[in-house]
């Protein structure tokens, strides 16, 4: 018992619990502008508890999740990852050509995109750990090449995927509402924070992206732990990459790195509590601020709002993220001094 009430206590005190009340808050508003509640009615069946409104919902999160999985790891780590749009773009239009110009089985092509993502994270820690690049400067290079070779294997226009099998994946869901692939991103979310909680390699990560000399003086292997970072973010975001394919039944050279799913999935993970500079966070906040902005573009998109303020909302929630961050990193170092002295 004392150990569930310090948890809970944790979690009352933390980000997360913030980032839970304003969901609800914002949960609220769209049920009480979207539906015919304030007259009386009910609240399910029209408007944001609507099977339409909420299917689409999950479904616009598939991606996300992925990526704010894989982000949320690298950056507890110490790095980060600016490509992974590219990078999905580019799996994506890897699987779609194999996929017409092969007689491959879809589930051998799939494995395929996945051993290739692989190898794109290995890239990306060769270049961070035996060339010293900084990882934002790295990522964000390889983005403009994943792009073009997207860009070359589509030729610029969209391919249709017709694999059935690979297609129903995308059209599976739980009681008509749930979509299988949404659910696998959530269970992804809960193994990484099992992991980052609960296993010595989790414990590894926040040294290495907290205290990297000092890791390294303690006996970690920090360039094992960054490598297996970066592997991981590029498969978690070949998975995604590969699902939104299979909802769209297509590959866009375009549709990722314009509508930027990489940039809501990095605000989610700093908002929810994931330091900059590494070190500190989980995986439960930025699940709950992943949700937040969700519903947030929701609210404006039901109340009639501009597409584009969608974007600058999630353009100022980032800076808000940023903000946050350096104000939690100045108090840490204030907090050191003071013991110091």
């Amino acid at each position: 018992m004392p150990k569930k009430s310090n948890a809970f206590k944790r979690f009352a005190s933390g980000t997360g619990f913030k980032l839970l009340i304003i969901l609800i808050i914002l949960i609220i508003i769209a049920t009480l502008i979207s539906s015919d509640v304030l007259k009386g009615g009910s609240p399910f069946g029209k408007g944001f508890f609507s099977t339409i409104n909420l299917r689409s919902m999950f479904y616009g999160l598939v991606v996300q999740l992925f990526m704010m999985c894989g982000l949320g790891m690298l950056l507890i780590g110490g790095n980060i990852d600016l490509s992974v749009a590219a990078q999905a773009t580019m799996f994506n239009a890897i699987f779609v050509v194999m996929c017409r110009d092969t007689a491959l089985p879809w589930g051998v092509i799939f494995v395929i995109a996945l051993l290739i993502a692989v190898c794109v994270g290995l890239l990306h820690a060769l270049m961070v750990l035996k060339l010293n690049f900084p990882s934002f400067i790295a990522t964000i290079g390889m983005s403009s090449v994943y792009t073009g070779i997207a860009g070359w294997l589509l030729n610029l226009t969209n391919v249709n995927v017709s694999r059935g099998g690979f297609i129903n994946i995308a059209k599976a869901t739980v009681f008509n509402l749930i979509p299988v692939t949404f659910l696998a991103g959530m269970v992804l979310v809960f193994i990484c924070q099992f992991i980052l909680s609960k296993t010595r390699f989790g414990r590894s990560c926040f040294a290495a992206g907290g205290n990297p000399f000092a890791s390294r003086l303690a006996g970690i292997n920090t360039k094992k732990v960054t490598t297996i970072l970066f592997v991981m973010c590029s498969v978690f975001t070949a998975i995604g990459g590969l699902f939104y394919v299979s909802q769209t039944k297509k590959a866009d050279p375009t549709a990722l790195t314009s509508s930027a799913p990489n940039m809501t999935a990095l605000s989610a993970v700093m908002l929810g509590g994931v330091a900059f500079s590494g070190g500190t966070g989980g995986m439960t906040g930025p699940l709950i601020a992943l949700l937040v902005m969700k519903v947030l573009d929701n609210v404006l998109t039901i109340i009639g709002v501009k597409t584009y303020w969608n974007t600058f909302a999630v353009g100022a929630l980032l800076i808000i993220a940023l903000v946050m961050d350096y104000l939690a990193a100045e108090k840490r170092r204030k907090a050191l001094l003071a013991s110091v002295q």
